[in-house]
């Protein structure tokens, strides 16, 4: 799924287009929000845990209205500090673009019956891919160093129950640290090694030397308006999820 970069820089378009005064009063706690789900990975817990979807079989939208009923408590806006507001605006925007890379992206062109399902290499060409849109996103965002700045402390006032404020201490450490502006290939060997684990040191070595042939294969597939509708449409969803969200919690 997108990576740290990514998700701060959708969850910035997300905050344009939705204009509300809490997330500029507490864009820090909405950053921090927006990258918190991939946590999971450095506390050990199953994906369903924070991401609320089953890779395989939910629709678009399932997330958001699977952890209100998991956690009810968070439905209603009006109860929660500011803090928690914000976070959990940036936590579903993380939530809607997850869901429409797996729905529009990953099963049409990586998934079961897709015209790259059976290379060897699919998940590797998935991976390869949004790695490349998490550098490119990184150069976009305008003062990003400034973004992660306002992260710093941004725990502080938020309670959402499911997460402590330390591990949420823990985790803004690892954010400020992993999403600067650079992002090195090199950065690229740890996804391997979980997306093909029984490659061995020199495979993995060969795979990592023909990363411009395998987004060359990858882009032959995933054009870039699909690439643009998919973020079109996610940012449409979290519109419509924060909406309902800040009024009450109604259809969500």
């Amino acid at each position: 799924m997108p990576n740290l970069g990514l998700h701060i820089g959708f969850a910035l378009d997300c905050a344009e287009r939705l204009g509300h005064p809490i997330i500029k009063d507490h864009l820090g706690s909405y950053l921090l929000g927006s990258t918190t789900p991939d946590m999971r990975l450095f506390v050990g817990w199953e994906r369903q845990r924070t991401h609320f979807f089953k890779l395989a079989t939910d629709p678009p939208g399932a997330g958001i209205p699977a952890m209100m009923e998991a956690h009810p408590h968070l439905r209603k806006s009006a109860r929660l500090t500011r803090e928690t507001v914000a976070f959990m605006l940036g936590y579903m925007s993380h939530l809607n673009v997850d869901e429409g890379w797996i729905c529009q992206v990953y099963r049409r062109f990586f998934g079961r019956g897709s015209v790259l399902a059976d290379d060897p290499l699919v998940q590797v060409l998935d991976r390869a891919f949004q790695f490349e849109m998490d550098r490119q996103e990184r150069q976009r965002i305008v003062d990003l160093e400034g973004m992660l700045k306002r992260i710093e402390g941004a725990y502080d006032g938020v309670d959402v129950g499911f997460i402590d404020r330390d591990q949420l201490q823990q985790w803004q450490a690892v954010v400020i640290n992993r999403t600067g502006r650079d992002l090195p290939w090199e950065r690229f060997r740890g996804f391997l090694s979980r997306v093909y684990p029984d490659a061995d040191a020199e495979e993995a070595e060969r795979i990592l030397a023909t990363i411009p042939d395998l987004l060359k294969r990858t882009r032959d597939h995933i054009k870039d308006e699909e690439v643009r509708a998919f973020r079109a449409s996610s940012l449409d969803a979290f519109v419509a999820s924060a909406t309902a969200y800040l009024n009450g919690g109604q259809g969500l």
